[in-house]
């Protein structure tokens, strides 16, 4: 028996407050809305697929946390321990938009 499948799925997280408790920053992330989809044709024991992440390319952040150089140094600490400076130096983003044909075998 062979099927077409759709799978398709939209993901929103609202803006949140990320807190480093190690140097007592904090900072925040932007909301996001992210789409995936996968979509194919299957049987019993073969699939082939095509899937798409992030389809309106949307650039976020998944977090953030500063620069600290010189944090060993003993003059810098008190002031580094109660910065929260205003941009931060370093950030992690998510995954940029990708697509992917997938082959599946089940035995």
């Amino acid at each position: 028996m062979e099927n077409w499948i759709l799978n398709a799925n939209a993901i929103y997280r609202d803006s949140a407050f990320l807190i480093n408790d190690d140097f007592l920053l904090s900072r925040d992330v932007d909301s996001r809305f992210l789409v995936i989809f996968r979509g194919g044709r299957e049987n019993d024991n073969f699939g082939i697929y095509i899937a798409g992440n992030n389809l309106f390319d949307d650039s976020y952040v998944i977090s953030q946390f500063p620069n600290l150089t010189g944090q060993t140094d003993p003059n810098i600490q008190p002031i580094l321990q109660n910065a929260v400076p205003a941009t931060p130096n370093f950030a992690q983003y998510g995954n940029p938009r990708t697509f992917s044909i997938q082959l599946e075998a089940r035995f």
